[in-house]
């Protein structure tokens, strides 16, 4: 049966090789073999994954994830497609953290730092700023390097009159970014510092070129996309 999955492992899975995946699953299984059961539900994520078969990928990826043995490109295909297919951001975090638990993986990371983004912005432009920070508080945990995402988690604790936090927040940008890059993105920054420092006044109103710009990078993207795609 080892034999048999490596032959019909060839990297790039045609439909063949799937169905022969997919008939060795219940004699593997009968096998008590974790392993290659694992292996083989990995293919099988990754064959339905490129053709854009949501159903399978999360039939699949729950049972690897079932075995406590899954690989961690199995966590990255499932939450991308419960994600941005399902919309169902409580059950794609869900699996992000737990395969962030069982090994790192770039992708996975990554895909984490975009949904919180992403997810954040959302709860800002509501108005919902608990959730905005819970999101931004979670993309600048896992990586800190990025002066936009402390400068929303900063402009939703300032919004939520939480000035503390926001301080720390707008303190780290200043130290990240480059003066050009405050005067476009951030031009009232030393003024919202001021008064996060001391709240006796009126509140200077947040000067967001953030909000303006992204939507713009995001219109030049989906833009060059459509172009490459002929449209």
């Amino acid at each position: 049966l080892f034999m048999k999955f490596n032959q019909n492992n060839v990297g790039t899975i045609e439909d063949a090789n799937a169905v022969a995946l997919e008939e060795m699953i219940a004699p593997v299984q009968a096998l008590k073999n974790v392993i290659v059961t694992v292996a083989i539900y990995d293919n099988l994520i990754d064959y339905y994954f490129a053709r854009g078969n949501h159903a399978m990928v999360k039939e699949y990826g729950a049972k690897a994830m079932a075995t406590g043995e899954a690989f961690t490109e199995t966590y990255y295909r499932l939450a991308y497609t419960l994600y941005y297919q399902d919309k169902n951001v409580a059950e794609a975090m869900k699996v992000i953290e737990a395969g962030l638990k069982y090994g790192p993986n770039n992708a996975t990371t990554n895909l984490k730092l975009s949904i919180c983004y992403a997810e954040g912005k959302k709860a800002y432009a509501a108005k919902d700023f608990a959730t905005a920070i819970s999101y931004f508080s979670k993309y600048t945990t896992a990586f800190g390097g990025s002066d936009r995402a402390f400068a929303w988690q900063g402009f939703a604790n300032y919004e939520a009159k939480k000035y503390p936090e926001a301080l720390k927040a707008f303190q780290t940008v200043k130290k990240m970014a480059s003066p050009a890059t405050g005067k476009i993105y951030y031009p009232n920054l030393d003024a919202l510092i001021a008064f996060a420092k001391n709240p006796a006044a009126a509140a200077p109103a947040i000067q967001n070129g953030l909000a303006e710009t992204e939507t713009n990078e995001a219109l030049v993207d989906g833009a060059i996309i459509l172009f490459d795609l002929g449209k």
